[in-house]
């Protein structure tokens, strides 16, 4: 059985973690984490990750700060940004 790609999920919001997970489970290996600092634990940890879901609003480090340190560790790193709020000016 080929092994499925890890990929970080990273939002402050239990619910949302959980969400994501059950809809990305079957395809690939959900490393969930509740903020920013944790994700790039995660990241230094482990090289095998292929991709970051980023929350925007978060409230230890903003969303933003974090994709910056994420590019700076791993330049190619795909991250999608993610947002609960409607209208953002991000």
């Amino acid at each position: 059985m080929m092994e499925k790609p890890k990929i970080i999920i990273c939002d402050d919001e239990e619910g949302v973690r959980e969400s994501l997970r059950l809809i990305l489970d079957m395809d690939f290996e959900p490393i969930l984490t509740g903020d920013g600092e944790e994700a790039i634990e995660k990241l230094k940890e482990q090289n095998d990750i292929k991709a970051v879901l980023l929350d925007i609003k978060m409230p230890k480090s903003d969303g933003l700060a974090v994709l910056k340190q994420i590019k700076e560790l791993r330049p190619d790193m795909p991250v999608i940004m993610i947002t609960g709020y409607q209208t953002t000016g991000t």
